[in-house]
């Protein structure tokens, strides 16, 4: 290494995301949970192959940060392996959305947009990629819920750290390997 530069873990790297985002106030969105309100600020991250959705509907001015890990339960589960699930189930991409779509719509939501984040190719081999699939499910979940797709930042190789704030309508975007930030407006 050369004189006066300076190698970072992964995890060092993430320890810092997260305690930059605990100074930045605002609810914390972990992954497997959800909130939906019509004010405050929304964190999550850093998301890899993991999803975050935001929700906003324009009419009820309501909107909603998700995080969720994994594409769905496994289909084959044994009554043994749902039991350790329960409770869990924001953790899978479709129960998330529907669980946040129903939530908002109960609160008042009429037509319901949504940005979409992560997805990246992290721990995956040739024949899998989790964060596809992650994509996969959440477009096919979104479509079923009629929720229209405004902007997503997703693939790629980079962490990112997603930022919501309800009353401006704003989204802003940090990227972990560039170190870049980007805003987006309902």
């Amino acid at each position: 290494m050369k004189k006066g530069s300076l190698k970072l873990s992964g995890e060092f790297i993430r320890s810092l995301l997260w305690y930059s985002m605990l100074n930045l106030g605002g609810i914390k969105i972990k992954p497997g949970s959800y909130r939906v309100s019509r004010d405050g600020v929304l964190l999550a991250g850093p998301v890899t192959s993991g999803v975050v959705v935001v929700l906003y509907s324009p009419d009820s001015g309501l909107g909603g940060m998700g995080y969720a890990s994994f594409p769905d339960p496994n289909p084959m589960a044994t009554g043994e392996e749902l039991q350790k699930m329960a409770g869990k189930e924001n953790l899978f991409v479709s129960s998330l959305l529907k669980n946040m779509a129903s939530a908002m719509r109960a609160m008042g939501a009429g037509e319901i947009q949504s940005m979409v984040f992560g997805g990246a190719h992290f721990l995956n081999s040739r024949e899998y990629s989790l964060g596809a699939r992650n994509l996969s499910v959440l477009f096919w979940s979104l479509k079923s819920h009629g929720i229209q797709v405004r902007e997503q930042m997703i693939g790629g190789h980079s962490a990112r750290v997603v930022i919501f704030s309800i009353p401006e309508k704003k989204v802003e975007v940090l990227t972990l390997s560039f170190m870049e930030s980007v805003v987006k407006i309902f």
